[in-house]
């Protein structure tokens, strides 16, 4: 396998992860004090990308409630749709061009060995 599919599909895997959490934030953001994820991106050695998972632990908004015992804040979640969704679309936009990346190889391989025949 040549190198840049390699790289290529770490970064399928990575960006796929991107979209899995910014839908889970997406889809937990107006529960009550839901701490969005975050994913860390980075090269990995020899090439490729590594992707983690981290919790953002800062605080969402207070949102006065009504209870029985009066008035209090209670927090929510600190999911931001505006940033969830320009993170989503840029690991798509992403997720795009490194499967492009797979199907030039695929193509550039299927060139030298009808040229081998």
């Amino acid at each position: 396998m040549i190198q840049g599919s390699s790289a290529a599909l770490s970064a399928l895997s990575a960006y796929g992860l991107v979209l899995q959490v910014g839908a889970n934030n997406i889809a937990n953001a107006s529960s009550q004090g839901y701490k969005r994820d975050r994913v860390i991106l980075h090269s990995a050695q020899p090439t490729g990308v590594d992707a983690h998972v981290i919790k953002d632990v800062s605080h969402g908004y207070f949102a006065p409630e009504q209870g029985g015992n009066g008035l209090h804040l209670t927090e929510m979640s600190n999911v931001d749709y505006g940033r969830e969704l320009v993170d989503v679309i840029t690991a798509v936009r992403s997720y795009e061009a490194n499967l492009q990346t797979i199907d030039s190889e695929d193509e550039l391989m299927q060139s030298v060995l009808d040229i081998k025949k």
